[in-house]
């Protein structure tokens, strides 16, 4: 993937869980604050990670020892 097509992938998922809270702000509860926004919003990220899971066994297992050794954050 090209650098472009990286930055266009990582928008284009963005956006469809800002679309997803948009159309569901109104379901959820009053109660709450940031917290839970910032659970719901990781919640959202796994569950599209789970749906679209694609990553398995030695590839799996090389991108988790890539992010362990190398951390881009």
């Amino acid at each position: 993937m090209t650098k472009r097509e990286k930055k266009r992938f990582v928008r284009d998922l963005t956006e469809s869980v800002v679309q997803h809270f948009d159309n569901n702000v109104d379901k959820m509860p009053d109660e709450g604050d940031g917290h839970e926004l910032r659970q719901w919003l990781a919640d959202q990220f796994i569950l599209n990670v789970m749906i679209n899971r694609v990553m398995k066994g030695k590839r799996l297992r090389e991108y988790r020892n890539v992010c362990a050794t190398e951390p881009i954050n």
